[in-house]
């Protein structure tokens, strides 16, 4: 069965605190979307909506599967085209391959099903990603801009990092980043790979004398 997200594009950080478990989505454009389960009692707030669900993926993993071991690589998921969030999002136990189980399990979005017969094919995956890329958004170069007074380097992640694990999730990005100098920042600015945390490497650098 769809589940009944709520879709933001961007920071809307006013209502970000009614929802209680997220999943990114990134594609190619630099489009950032959080979608977020949306709970019954607040659909009256909701924004644009965007129904997930679960498909029937035999045909996808066959096209992938280069090397026919029943997994995909992440390797293989680029040589095919596909933008690497989906892949991070279905890889449930982080293990760099995503097999054709996980990949069943794995909720995406409903619109991915162009014809809708509930079987997700390559084509379809890279067509809803090149359709998102008109969709609304907010553009925010991934420079990891410096901001005077604010912290660098490992001491940006140590700011962040509230699990302690040497990298900085969007959750604890939003949690801390009003309280810093950093408020007027966007998650975007500093994952520049347009994965699941914002490392060292992508932390901001004091600027040359």
């Amino acid at each position: 069965m769809a589940k009944d997200l709520t879709v933001y594009w961007g920071n809307q950080p006013e209502r970000r605190k009614v929802y209680a478990h997220q999943v990114n989505y990134f594609n190619r454009s630099g489009l950032f979307g959080i979608y977020r389960i949306h709970p019954r009692s607040e659909r009256s707030k909701a924004g644009r909506r965007m129904a997930m669900k679960k498909y029937k993926v035999e045909q996808f993993v066959a096209k992938v599967d280069a090397d026919k071991d029943g997994s995909m690589t992440q390797g293989e998921w680029k040589e095919a085209g596909l933008v690497e969030m989906p892949f991070n999002m279905c890889d449930s136990n982080k293990d760099g391959k995503l097999t054709g189980s996980e990949f069943a399990a794995c909720d995406l979005p409903e619109a991915m099903d162009a014809n809708g017969d509930d079987i997700l094919l390559v084509s379809e995956m890279i067509e809803f990603d090149k359709n998102m890329m008109g969709a609304p958004k907010k553009q925010y170069a991934a420079t990891s801009p410096y901001v005077e007074g604010g912290a660098t380097g490992m001491d940006f992640i140590k700011l962040f990092d509230a699990d302690k694990d040497g990298k900085v999730t969007y959750e604890e990005w939003e949690k801390k980043r009003p309280s810093t100098v950093f408020k007027d920042k966007h998650w975007p600015e500093y994952n520049k790979n347009m994965d699941e945390y914002i490392t060292v490497d992508e932390a901001p650098k004091q600027p040359a004398p």
